[in-house]
């Protein structure tokens, strides 16, 4: 269900009706909607008598009835839930694209698992992987990687492209290389396997072109660029591993 309310929140300017809101009604009755920067919940109680509101909502309108209402609640109650995912799930209801959801986790909260469990996922992980495949990572013991996490406001802090035959290429500090995906065996890491959902997808093209990066130098001024716009807010030129995806193009496959 949607509800499209005014709430006090300068960033977002009323429509002609005077409401510049729009939230999803989990089936507890929780309203996810953005504030600014970040995503709140609140009870529909809340949203409809607290006098800042000024009580003025819409009534609630049901999803279309094609959409899996337990994926929607999955979605937006059970991701790592930034502002872009938010609206991002908000047009996919708009637009009718019910496929979006049938996978509902896109930025998995990456709760500490159990270490046989991790291993465990690991080799699901690569007996799944296809060419084509984007590896998102994240390395739990490194500085730099929960910096980069924090600022881009998600779990991920890198991404590669699976090249086939268990390799990735990647830009690494060291340069673009194509490796052994096992570099990521570890348990310091922790990964993501994103799938186009496009069949008309292109792998062998997208690795072609990624292998005529290798040997490049690493973007440190495009990733510092990213990283900035990100954390200020602006208008994104360069997009960012979380950016990436939450891309509705792509499908959360599996994560360690």
């Amino acid at each position: 269900m949607l509800i499209v309310f005014s709430y006090p929140d300068s960033t977002d300017k009323p429509a002609s009706n005077g409401l510049n809101k729009v939230g999803y009604i989990t089936s507890d009755g929780t309203v996810i909607f953005t504030i600014r920067n970040r995503v709140a919940r609140k009870r529909l109680a809340e949203i409809t008598i607290l006098p800042h509101s000024g009580a003025n909502f819409s009534h609630p309108s049901e999803s279309p009835p094609n959409f899996d209402r337990a994926n929607l609640d999955i979605f937006f109650l059970e991701n790592f839930q930034t502002p872009d995912l938010f609206n991002i799930g908000l047009n996919a209801i708009k637009h009718g694209d019910v496929g979006y959801f049938n996978r509902p986790i896109k930025l998995p909260r990456l709760d500490i698992i159990d270490e046989n469990v991790r291993v465990s996922r690991w080799n699901e992980l690569k007996s799944e992987i296809r060419k084509g495949d984007q590896l998102f990572t994240f390395d739990s013991k490194s500085l730099a990687s929960k910096l980069i996490s924090f600022v881009d406001n998600g779990p991920w802090s890198h991404c590669g492209t699976c090249s086939g035959d268990g390799t990735v290429i990647e830009a690494i500090t060291s340069g673009v290389v194509e490796r052994s995906i096992d570099s990521y065996a570890p348990t310091r890491y922790r990964l993501g396997l994103y799938r186009p959902r496009s069949e008309k997808f292109n792998a062998d093209k997208l690795i072609d072109f990624s292998r005529t990066k290798l040997g490049g130098r690493y973007n440190y001024r495009g990733a510092l660029r990213a990283g900035l716009q990100k954390f200020t807010n602006r208008r994104r030129t360069t997009p960012t591993p979380n950016d990436l995806a939450s891309n509705p193009d792509l499908n959360l496959i599996l994560y360690v």
